[in-house]
Parts: structure tokens; C-alpha cells; sequence
């Protein structure tokens, strides 16, 4: 957990270096709390019928706990790499359908 929370206090820190464990323990975690939130939504996923709306209050969490996450996860996936010896830039590499990933690889 001392992973996770490393991480989100360097949320802005695109430099520097970040190692493997730190990289795989951060995910693992991001992961983990990603999917107890989705699975947690849909077991207490009750409707509230308000004037004929059915309103879903807690389906919306995992989408926002998502976007909470992007911008650590992004600094952190910029520092690793760096420790790998590549410019943060490569990460673009990622955008493209295919090939991106291999070349990221």
C-alpha cells in the first residue's frame, strides 16, 4: 500500500525514475480498488424511482475513481520510462491500434 500512496503524492512529478515494483504494485493496487468498486457498485446497485427516472446513484464511481487515477497513473508510466532509458514521449507510442504496444514493449 506504501506503493499506492508514494505514487498519488507524486501524481505531478513526470521526472525521475520509478522502478518495477513500484510500477507493478501501484497497478496491482489501481487495479484492485478499480474492480472492489465495480463489484461493490453492482452488488448495492439499488434504484431510486424518482418522477418515473430510475437513477443508478452508485454506478458512476468506478468512471470516477478512473479518472482520479489517470494523471498518477500517467506520471508514473512517464518515470518508468525513464528508468528504462527513454523519453517520457514514447508513451505516445501507445496511441497507435497494433504495432504501438509492441513497440512499447
Amino acid at each position: 500500500m506504501n506503493w499506492y500512496i508514494s505514487v498519488v503524492t507524486n501524481s505531478f512529478n513526470f521526472s525521475g525514475r520509478a522502478r518495477r515494483k513500484e510500477y507493478w504494485m501501484f497497478t496491482l493496487f489501481n487495479y484492485a480498488i478499480l474492480f472492489g468498486i465495480l463489484i461493490i457498485g453492482e452488488m448495492l446497485q439499488s434504484t431510486f424511482t424518482i418522477s418515473n427516472v430510475t437513477l443508478y446513484p452508485i454506478a458512476d464511481f468506478g468512471g470516477v475513481y478512473f479518472v482520479l487515477s489517470f494523471i498518477p497513473y500517467l506520471a508514473l508510466s512517464v518515470r518508468r520510462l525513464h528508468d528504462t532509458n527513454r523519453s517520457g514521449w514514447n508513451l505516445l507510442w501507445g496511441l497507435m491500434p497494433g504495432i504501438g504496444g509492441i513497440i512499447l514493449f
